[in-house]
Formats: C-alpha cells, sequence, structure tokens
C-alpha cells in the first residue's frame, strides 16, 4: 500500500513537472519574441512636444488670430476624486497604530480599518475645501463653477479609462492563449496620476497667489498645495476682437452729422471671417483622413505626428475651419531609452500663417459707423426720420440691414 501511494505521488510530480517545462518551454521559444517586445517597449518612453497653430493675418500683416502662452492652475486627479484625502488619513492610521502596537493594524479586519481611517479624515477634507474656496477666492470665479468643472474631469477620465481598458482587454485577447479577466489589464491610466486644469489663462496675480501657497507649504508634506500647481498652456487669442475707434462724424447724415468725433468701442471685429476654434468631435472628418495612430499594411501601429487625436483644437468655422490644413501644426516627440538614458528628439513643427485680403481696422471703422447708436456705434444702419418715405415699415431706432463696399 505505502509503495503503492509512493508511486502516485511521483507520478503526480512528474506530470506537474512535465506540465511547467512545457509552459516554460512554450514561453521561451514559441512566445520569446511577443514577450521580449513587450519588454523591450516598456523600456522607451515617449513623450510628445505640443505644437502651435498658425496665424491669422489682415492684409497689412495685422495678427488676427495667434497661439499665445498662457497659465493654468492645475490640481492633481486624486484631490479632485478625494483620494488625497483619503490616502493621508490611512496613513496616518497605520503610523498610529503601529506606534503603539506593531500588530494591531495587522489584525484588524478591512472594516475597522475603514472605521479606523474615517476618524483621521476631517482634517484632510476640511485642507481640501479651504483650497477649493481659496482657489475661488484667487481666480475670482464662483465656488459652484468650480465644483462643475471638477465634476466634468471626473467624468471625462473615467469614460477615457472604461475605453482604453476595453482596448487593452481586447488587443490582450488577442495574443494571449489562457484565460483573461478584465482586472488583468485594469491598470491606472496616465490622466489619473496627473494634474488637470480647473483655472485656464489665468491673470497674472491669481498665478503668483497659488505659487505664493505653495512655497509656504512647501516643507509641510501633508498640505494639499504640494498638489497644486501652476503650468504653462497656451490660448488661441483674438486681438482685434474687440477695438476701440475714433470715427469722423462730419460727413455723416445731417440727423448724426457732429463736429467732434466719436470714440467707440467695437466687439466681434471680422469674427464672422475669422471664425473661431472648439475642441474636435468624435465625428469630425479629421479623425479618419489623418488620425494620430493608423495601421499599416502588416497591421502594426504607426503614429503620425500631424495626425488628430481625442483633445486637439480644430477650426470650428470661417477661415479657421476652411483653412485647417495649414494652420495645423506637427507635435513633437521625445523618445528615451531607460537603460541607456539616450533621448532622440523631433522638434515641432507649427502651422502655417493665413493672410486675409480684408482690413481689419477698417472693418472695426465701418462696423462702428453702421452700428446701433448709442451702444455699438453711430447709428447710420438704425431707421430714422428722414427714412419714412424709403422705408415703409418698423420703429424709430430699429436696425436695418446694409452693407458697405
Amino acid at each position: 500500500m505505502f509503495h503503492r501511494r509512493l508511486l502516485l505521488l511521483a507520478a503526480g510530480m512528474v506530470l506537474v513537472t512535465t506540465a511547467m517545462l512545457s509552459q516554460m518551454a512554450y514561453l521561451t521559444m514559441v512566445d520569446a519574441g511577443q514577450w521580449r517586445d513587450k519588454a523591450e517597449s516598456r523600456l522607451v518612453q515617449h513623450a510628445f512636444i505640443p505644437t502651435a497653430r498658425g496665424r491669422i493675418l489682415d492684409r497689412r500683416q495685422r495678427v488676427l488670430a495667434e497661439d499665445r502662452p498662457a497659465y493654468d492652475v492645475a490640481v492633481r486627479y486624486e484631490v479632485l476624486t478625494g483620494r488625497w484625502a483619503y490616502r493621508m488619513a490611512l496613513a496616518d492610521a497605520r503610523k498610529d497604530t503601529r506606534r503603539g502596537n506593531a500588530g494591531r493594524w495587522n489584525q484588524m479586519d478591512s472594516r475597522q480599518r475603514d472605521e479606523l481611517v474615517r476618524d483621521y479624515l476631517p482634517p484632510y477634507r476640511a485642507q481640501v475645501d479651504r483650497m477649493w474656496n481659496e482657489l475661488s477666492q484667487f481666480g475670482g470665479v464662483d465656488r459652484v463653477e468650480l465644483e462643475r468643472v471638477r465634476a466634468a474631469i471626473i467624468e471625462k477620465v473615467q469614460n477615457l479609462k472604461s475605453h482604453l481598458w476595453l482596448q487593452w482587454y481586447r488587443k490582450e485577447s488577442q495574443t494571449t492563449s489562457g484565460p483573461l479577466l478584465l482586472a488583468d489589464v485594469a491598470a491606472p491610466i496616465a490622466e489619473e496620476l496627473d494634474a488637470h486644469p480647473i483655472l485656464r489663462a489665468v491673470h497674472p496675480e491669481t498665478k503668483l497667489a497659488v505659487m505664493r501657497k505653495s512655497a509656504e507649504a512647501e516643507g509641510d508634506l501633508q498640505s494639499v498645495w504640494h498638489q497644486v500647481r501652476v503650468i504653462d498652456s497656451e490660448r488661441r487669442s483674438y486681438p482685434f476682437e474687440t477695438v476701440t475707434v475714433r470715427v469722423d462724424r462730419s460727413t455723416l447724415p445731417a440727423p448724426l452729422r457732429r463736429p467732434e468725433p466719436a470714440e467707440i468701442e467695437v466687439g466681434g471685429v471680422g469674427i464672422h471671417i475669422i471664425g473661431g476654434i472648439r475642441p474636435l468631435w468624435p465625428e469630425d472628418p479629421w479623425l479618419t483622413e489623418r488620425p494620430f495612430v493608423k495601421k499599416d499594411d502588416a497591421g502594426r501601429s504607426e503614429v503620425d505626428l500631424g495626425g488628430y487625436r481625442a483633445g486637439d483644437d480644430v477650426g470650428g468655422w470661417g477661415v479657421e475651419r476652411s483653412r485647417e490644413n495649414r494652420l495645423h501644426g506637427r507635435r513633437g516627440e521625445l523618445t528615451r531609452d531607460r537603460q541607456t538614458d539616450a533621448a532622440d528628439r523631433v522638434e515641432p513643427v507649427a502651422g502655417q500663417d493665413v493672410t486675409l485680403s480684408i482690413d481689419v481696422l477698417l472693418q472695426a471703422r465701418i462696423t462702428a459707423i453702421m452700428g446701433n447708436a448709442p451702444a455699438t456705434g453711430v447709428g447710420l444702419m438704425q431707421r430714422q426720420d428722414w427714412h419714412e418715405r424709403t422705408v415703409s415699415a418698423g420703429d424709430i431706432g430699429q436696425p436695418l440691414h446694409g452693407a458697405a463696399v
């Protein structure tokens, strides 16, 4: 009986050993190239360098639209979700229990640990609440608006994470022979580890106020202001969107004629021609005509640095849209080998300028003369008493349609 059990045990060990050796041989011989490619790809770090959109100029080379440097105030994602406060409370709870009794924390179940952590949460939640109030004050933005921005960021990151997890799951399913769970690919994404803009294109005083708070908290590692920073960004600027013009009223029709000129502030000058930009939409043709990542004939992924991807800005209307292919630049790329620290840099290429045939200040003067008085112009294109014979309908002061050639 003993010898039979010994033989069965030996046979079982042989079967287990054979299975392990077979799997090892499969991984080292059949799947070796695949696993080597995966390992090598993780040793190479890619970072993309933003580009600048081309300028729009008038006939006299005045800049009508350009990208200008700006500053955003960004907060780390774990602060937005409340995870930072919980992480800090968890660290305090573990430290204090180990200080009194080294084995106490390990003896607790998950419910007891969670209850203990809750006791340490209030100070950190109060810190976060004060931070939101101060950011609201620094930026001159209502606290409700900041909460709306925070919620929108969380929703965007969660949607992106779900999309990427599904993509990773499908990709791994094609190369993995065994069973695969979604949890096997459910890794944190970069957006969960990064800071996100809460206040955009802030005033220099706002920038200094935030930097001052961060400097004050430099020695306090438990301060939430370590999770807030000022980051460089770029904004599309339209310098002549609002302009003040001086209008000579001495040659206007008699009822509007005045010896002294008028200073009139005109808004939206030429904006119907220049247009504007907006975020890329999923249904935009640029995503299919020139995607950021595309497949070659062999099915391998290729990156087009001039291609479009989610988060890019595109022309929404006007010249910004009609000349999108010319204005759109090409981002750069920084490739770094983590083993050798060697770096290869491809510089970004800015978009090309577009010159229009309009004179923006002439546009502004015409708008000021024809605009409604007194708010937006002299009032030439408003119904007046002398229009009785030619304009049959409408009250005095009613806006009229017109054009200048």
